[in-house]
C-alpha cells in the first residue's frame, strides 16, 4: 500500500534526474571538455547506484520487519 507511491516517486525521481544531468553534461561538454564531463558522469553514477541501494535496502528492511 506505501510501498507503490514510494516506487513511483523513485521511478519519477530517477527519470528526471537523467534528463536534468544529460542537458546539464551536453551544455558542461561544451564549457568545460569531454574528459571533465566523463569524470563527472562517472561520479554522479557512482551516487546514484550508492543511493538508490540504501533506499532499497532501508526500504527492504522495513518492509521485512
Amino acid at each position: 500500500r506505501v510501498l507503490l507511491p514510494f516506487a513511483a516517486g523513485f521511478f519519477t525521481a530517477g527519470i528526471a534526474w537523467a534528463f536534468a544531468f544529460a542537458y546539464a553534461a551536453a551544455a558542461l561538454r561544451r564549457i568545460l571538455g569531454d574528459q571533465l564531463v566523463r569524470a563527472l558522469s562517472l561520479i554522479s553514477a557512482l551516487l546514484f547506484v550508492y543511493f538508490a541501494a540504501l533506499v532499497f535496502v532501508n526500504g527492504l528492511r522495513h518492509v521485512l520487519r
